[in-house]
């Protein structure tokens, strides 16, 4: 990585009809990528992307997914959009990253069918990609975003940007931070977005939540 120091690995899910097809995909760039696929790469559980993404096939909606491992230790300073690393990690994924897997993979062109996707600390730097680099990213998912890691500091970019595209936003009624994901919320719907809001009550902070409201934030953003 040239923005970045070090080596990173990558995972990347082809949707079931791409061997038979030579159309373009939308493409997702999703964070904690050691955690989307497979138990045995994560530390917390895992989101079993590839499991929700072959079922959402089935009902038309197909992506390439690309899996980024964190930055371990080094994480929330990565995840943080007030940080150089952070603002680092997201021109590597618009910059390098993406025209890597272009030049490999059939992905979609368009910033509309180019998304971001992550929890927690990763929802709060997929939501600042979505607003840094809108000519890359078209749409977001931010799942249990934690906002208050960032202070007033993000809300105060949100609002003073232009804010557009289409974005998922989540959290479990059981997580600290759900007053600030409505406050969010209500900054961006007087943005040119398309907007979803959900909190679900009796979900808390971690990954076998995050797996089951998967399902719901794809179809929206895939749609």
């Amino acid at each position: 990585m040239r923005v970045l120091e070090g080596d990173r690995t990558v995972w990347t899910y082809l949707p079931p009809s791409y061997s038979q097809s030579d159309r373009a995909y939308p493409v997702l760039f999703a964070c904690d990528g050691q955690n989307l696929f497979d138990d045995d790469t994560s530390y917390a559980g895992e989101w079993r992307l590839d499991e929700t993404l072959d079922a959402l096939a089935r009902e038309g909606l197909e992506a390439v997914a690309v899996g980024i491992a964190n930055a371990g230790e080094n994480r929330l300073t990565e995840y943080s959009p007030f940080t150089d690393t952070g603002k680092g990690f997201v021109s590597w994924v618009a910059d390098e990253l993406r025209p890597r897997i272009a030049a490999e993979f059939r992905i979609a062109p368009e910033p509309e069918r180019t998304g971001v996707l992550g929890s927690s600390a990763g929802g709060n730097i997929s939501l600042f990609a979505l607003v840094e680099r809108p000519d890359v990213f078209g749409f977001a998912g931010v799942l249990s975003p934690a906002f208050r890691l960032l202070g007033d500091g993000i809300f105060d970019v949100v609002a003073k940007r232009p804010v557009r595209g289409r974005i998922y936003m989540d959290i479990g009624g059981q997580e600290r931070g759900v007053a600030e994901m409505h406050r969010m919320a209500d900054i961006l719907r007087s943005k040119d977005v398309d907007l979803e809001v959900i909190t679900e009550p009796h979900d808390a902070h971690n990954e076998e939540a995050w797996a089951r409201r998967l399902p719901t934030a794809l179809r929206f953003l895939l749609r």
